[in-house]
Parts: C-alpha cells; structure tokens; sequence
C-alpha cells in the first residue's frame, strides 16, 4: 500500500509541477529565456503541426511547454531523489564523525 501511496505521490508532483510550470513560462516568457526554442525551430514546428491559424500555433507553444515542464520537473525530481538517497554518505564526508 505504501508503495502504490508513493508512486501516486509522485505521479500527482509531476503532473502539478508540470502545469504550474509551463503556466509560468507561458506567462513569463523572458525570464525562462535560457530555455527558449531558438527562432529557427518555431517555424519548423509550426510546419510540422500544421498550424494554420494562431490558435493552432498557441497549442504548439502549449505543446512545447509543457515537454520543457516535464523534462525540468523530471530531471530535477531525479536529481532530488538521488541526493535523498545519498544523503548519509554526503553527510558523513562532510562531518567530522560520522
């Protein structure tokens, strides 16, 4: 039961993480500019999702933040994950006794 609980957890943290992520480059998009698309692959994009009209082309910049969303919210879930795991060791080089 504690493992379904968890891995629902998880499942929850990276679906939110990832909406209120690209809600707030979407809203912002100047201060994520390190992870902007450069100019040459929007028009590729387009192309390639056949967006005609801007509502189209909006759900191609939705598309693409929600990916830059999950990729961030996955790399740094990892990332926390790992530490947590590795934490008696980083802990103990640290400290003077362990």
């Amino acid at each position: 039961m504690k493992k379904i609980a968890g891995i629902s957890a998880l499942c929850i943290w990276i679906v939110g993480a990832t909406a209120l992520l690209a809600a707030w480059w979407l809203r912002n998009p100047d201060l994520l500019a390190f992870i902007n698309l450069p100019e040459s692959a929007w028009p590729y994009l387009i192309r390639l999702f056949n967006a005609s009209c801007c509502e189209r082309v909006a759900d191609v910049e939705l598309l693409v933040a929600l990916v830059f969303g999950f990729l961030a919210t996955s790399v740094a879930t990892l990332m926390g994950y790992i530490l947590w795991q590795r934490r008696k060791r980083l802990t103990c080089a640290w400290s003077v006794r362990c």
